[in-house]
């Protein structure tokens, strides 16, 4: 039986069957007049067409009317089937189940209104899995286990029990810090970098800002490593360049990175250590996990970036549906005696 397994993190929604993640696409729809296109296409317009794009329709998943009716789309919801619909066409051949990872803030009508989805698309869900518990896989004796995530627009931190398996005690979510607020804060010290050495504004200029915006993930993996980084874009057939600082990346998001501080100081109990599990999504942000290792008694694990998905096709007799009736699983057995991920501080 082929089973197929969609983890629905709206910044890389991540596909994956036995053998490896097939494809990772982004939360994104663009309505550019009477078309309707999602994912890497869409993100291509960001930038440039920024009215016509949609970033919120799986963080809000809701039936709530677009601000302007559409040929193809009239709500958040029609959006989410369009993405939804369009990876079902692509990678459903030959697919016997569909097992959904989804995040610990979801409530249970979005979780019922994922599932109409699917059903309007074809999809044959089978499982329906919370993306903390499915990234845990290792227990970690006479520690506090958590979970720390983010989507584009919102972090969730999970505590997990470790009693014979891992199970879903609390979730705590805030909206204030996203990989969206993020990345406009990046954004904003790119161009002043840019205004500062070469008296150009990309933010004045929208396909040097898409430029910028395209090439932010490749700057963020190169400050996470080292100290200075350069950027250079194309504009009007002009090679502009400037050096990016990581100390200035990391004072820009500083009240953020607290906020993200103190939801781990207000959840974790002080008469045990933490054991975090910080997916790879955080993980890859400059300076974020040397503020994490300011808090005491605090031990960092960095999962893989498929640990979701992995984790939840790896255990999916624990997972599947039984008697016809499709469960929200919160709780799931161990899988390995090794640690998964790698240490941080």
């Amino acid at each position: 039986m082929a089973t197929l397994a969609i983890e629905l993190n709206d910044a890389e929604i991540r596909v994956a069957v036995g053998g490896g993640v097939v494809v990772v696409e982004p939360g994104y729809a663009l309505l550019d007049g009477e078309s309707l296109v999602t994912g890497t296409e869409a993100v291509r317009a960001v930038r440039l067409k920024p009215r016509q794009i949609f970033d919120r329709f799986w963080a809000d998943l809701n039936q709530a009317p677009l601000p302007r009716p559409h040929p193809r789309a009239n709500s958040l919801a029609d959006l989410a089937f369009a993405q939804l619909s369009s990876l079902w066409s692509r990678f459903g051949d030959g697919i016997d189940e569909v097992v959904f990872v989804v995040p610990g803030s979801y409530r249970r009508d979005q979780l019922g209104l994922l599932l109409g989805l699917a059903e309007a698309c074809g999809i044959p869900a089978r499982g329906l899995v919370d993306a903390a518990v499915a990234s845990s896989r290792q227990r970690y004796p006479g520690r506090t286990l958590a979970h720390l995530d983010a989507g584009l627009h919102g972090a969730v931190l999970t505590l997990l029990a470790q009693n014979g398996g891992v199970s879903r005690e609390t979730v705590e979510s805030t909206v204030s810090v996203g990989l969206s607020a993020l990345r406009e804060r990046w954004l904003g010290a790119i161009a002043d970098a840019f205004v500062a050495q070469t008296r150009f504004d990309p933010l004045h200029d929208a396909r040097a800002e898409q430029a910028l915006f395209d090439q932010l993930p490749a700057s963020l993996e190169a400050l996470r490593h080292r100290e200075t980084a350069r950027l250079e874009i194309e504009i009007r057939g002009a090679s502009l360049a400037a050096d990016l600082r990581r100390t200035h990346f990391t004072a820009v998001v500083d009240d953020l990175y607290h906020s993200l501080a103190e939801l781990l100081r207000r959840v974790h109990p002080t008469d045990a250590p933490l054991l975090l599990q910080v997916s790879h999504r955080l993980a890859h942000l400059p300076g974020l996990l040397d503020r994490l290792a300011s808090i005491p008694d605090l031990e960092t694990v960095l999962l893989p970036a498929d640990a979701a998905c992995k984790g939840a096709l790896s255990r999916l007799e624990e997972i599947r549906t039984r008697d016809g009736r499709l469960e929200f699983v919160r709780r799931l057995q161990w899988t390995s005696d090794s640690r998964a991920g790698s240490h941080g501080a």
